[in-house]
């Protein structure tokens, strides 16, 4: 049974909660972790899958990128971590703690400008019937 704020009547979410991990190997590079039991279906012919704009790569399945620090570790949530248990070896990473507070992460999405142009389309045909 979750909270409730007595105030409002609504339910309150619960705290999220951060955890830190440590790369047993890894410091201060941009690790990519792919699992490949969580592959992407084909798109349809036309569609072209899009490069990542943080690794260049086409993905075909679930890809983790984790930006290490000077000490091997991220801040991950538990939905994450939860993802990571399931890899072999936890990917590398060993648990280090949990936060209750962790950080707001902003985010920040690519502005693209894109040049519109109306399409100039086949003139209609006009038929015409006569009838008695």
């Amino acid at each position: 049974m979750s909270a409730v704020d007595l105030s409002t009547g609504y339910a309150l979410k619960p705290e999220k909660q951060g955890i830190y991990i440590r790369h047993k190997v890894f410091k201060s590079l941009m690790l990519v972790v792919r699992d490949r039991s969580r592959q992407f279906t084909d798109p349809p012919p036309p569609y072209v899958r899009p490069t990542c704009r943080y690794c260049g790569y086409q993905h075909r399945c679930k890809t983790y990128h984790f930006q290490l620090d000077d000490n091997g570790g991220v801040l991950v949530s538990e939905g994450v971590l939860k993802s990571l248990r399931r890899l072999d070896d936890l990917a590398g990473f060993e648990i280090q703690s949990a936060t209750d507070k962790p950080p707001d992460q902003t985010i920040k999405p690519v502005r693209i400008d894109l040049n519109a142009h109306a399409k100039n389309p086949e003139p209609i045909r006009v038929e015409k019937a006569h009838a008695n």
